[in-house]
């Protein structure tokens, strides 16, 4: 019923949504937008697309301490992905330790590589906001864009604070729930200690400084990566941004599309976080929206794909 009910919210907000840009913007224009894009301007960003799969997979490939191959853990997240971008209320994130089940790995451990691997991406995306804010000084948005990166990485910092605090508490704590004696002697508390223990597992990659320096720059190459996708698609409607400003859009858009409100498959709510950076930042209405659906109809699609070749190469797996 929940499940329902979520995909209903998420219908009713793609439509609402599109239906308010629809108002404003003629549906001619955003035509005119997919018409726009070159096939090289496509082929460029598709491997961009594929290397920001490649990162990802390095990077829980160094969380989870080679647990698994990175084929095997790239293919996963090119699955993980598309169902991150198709899934409403962020139900997607569940396909990682799903699928990182299917080849050995334990749950509880994928779900504190992908807690960890959440954090540097917000790590590194806020400083790439920084970097953005710093190289474009007369934008409306420098001030509010350099506060907003301070704010968010002394939260981030504080997050992994705690985490490693948490980590050495938790071991501690979970110990003693284990040994009680009502907890030992039924299933499910065992189950259940089992799991939280596989997390905490999952955590300790944080005392490996090679691991967490590795994670975090495969972090920043993967919105690196996604920057130059977001560049081609701006630069089709006749957005000619320098990359800071495209740092700067992509890092404030994405941060707030954080959220966990979203329409189907995204529609209606990507456009307009993409259309209200863009006009914050001078670009009219119209060629903001187009770029908004640009941009995500490209990464979609990429997802789409990369996410076919991924359900694929898992389904092959099996078979050896």
């Amino acid at each position: 019923m929940k499940k329902v009910l979520a995909i209903g919210v998420s219908v009713l907000i793609t439509l609402v949504l599109s239906w308010l840009l629809l108002r404003s913007v003629p549906f001619s224009a955003l035509r005119d937008a997919l018409d726009s894009v070159s096939l090289i301007a496509v082929l460029v960003g598709f491997v961009m697309a594929v290397l920001i799969s490649v990162f990802r997979g390095m990077r829980y490939w160094l969380l989870l301490r080679g647990a698994g191959s990175l084929d095997k853990l790239t293919s996963i997240v090119c699955v993980h992905n598309l169902l991150i971008n198709v899934m409403p209320v962020r139900t997607g994130e569940l396909g990682f330790p799903y699928f990182a089940r299917k080849i050995g790995i334990p749950a509880g451990t994928s779900v504190g590589a992908l807690i960890v691997g959440r954090l540097f991406d917000l790590f590194a995306l806020v400083t790439l906001l920084f970097v953005g804010a710093v190289f474009v000084p007369g934008s409306a948005l420098f001030a509010q864009a350099k506060l907003s990166a301070l704010v968010v990485t002394g939260i981030v910092l504080l997050l992994l604070i705690l985490t490693v605090l948490f980590r050495h508490a938790a071991h501690r704590v979970v110990h003693a729930f284990a040994n009680k004696p009502r907890i030992s002697q039924h299933n499910v508390g065992v189950w259940l200690v089992q799991k939280v223990e596989e997390v905490l597992h999952g955590l300790d990659v944080l005392k490996s400084p090679f691991a967490v320096l590795g994670a975090y720059g495969c972090s920043v190459l993967n919105w690196l990566a996604q920057a130059v996708i977001t560049l081609l698609m701006l630069q089709a409607v006749g957005i000619e941004f320098s990359f800071a400003q495209v740092l700067l859009a992509m890092t404030l858009a994405n941060l707030v599309s954080a959220v966990p409100i979203n329409g189907f498959a995204g529609f209606g709510t990507v456009e307009a976080i993409w259309a209200g950076v863009l006009v914050a930042m001078g670009v009219p209405l119209i060629a903001g929206v187009s770029a908004g659906l640009l941009i995500h109809v490209a990464n979609l699609g990429y997802t789409a794909v990369l996410g076919l070749y991924g359900s694929i190469r898992l389904a092959q797996y099996k078979k050896v």
